[in-house]
């Protein structure tokens, strides 16, 4: 059996569904896939903003509500989401990949 998704919440816990597959497979093989934070650099789990601050604590699963400003991510972003800020503060630069010599893929609005 294959399965795909993400392993832990963004309070850095296992999803019950995620608990029980690892604990029945046999071997555990990660995608060769590097997902990157806006800053470049390698992300390494998941991350609620609420007002641009990552927070750890609320509901596990939230639904975009169209009403509410502090949402993280809209279906139609005010600014390209190149120029927005990370989790940290920083904005998006090219960190680590700009010493390896790698170019970061443009980045694209979401509409």
């Amino acid at each position: 059996m294959f399965a795909f998704g993400l392993l832990t919440t963004f309070q850095g816990e296992l999803f019950d569904g995620t608990r029980g597959l690892l604990e029945l497979a046999d071997e555990r093989v990660e995608v060769q896939v590097e997902a990157r934070c806006w800053c470049g650099s390698r992300a390494t789990h998941n991350a609620r903003l609420v007002d641009g601050v990552q927070v750890y604590d609320g509901k596990l699963f939230v639904i975009d509500d169209p009403n509410d400003e502090r949402v993280a991510f809209r279906t139609a972003l005010p600014a390209p989401l190149a120029v927005r800020p990370n989790w940290s503060g920083r904005r998006p630069g090219r960190g680590p990949r700009e010493r390896s010599g790698l170019e970061a893929e443009p980045a694209r609005q979401v509409v």
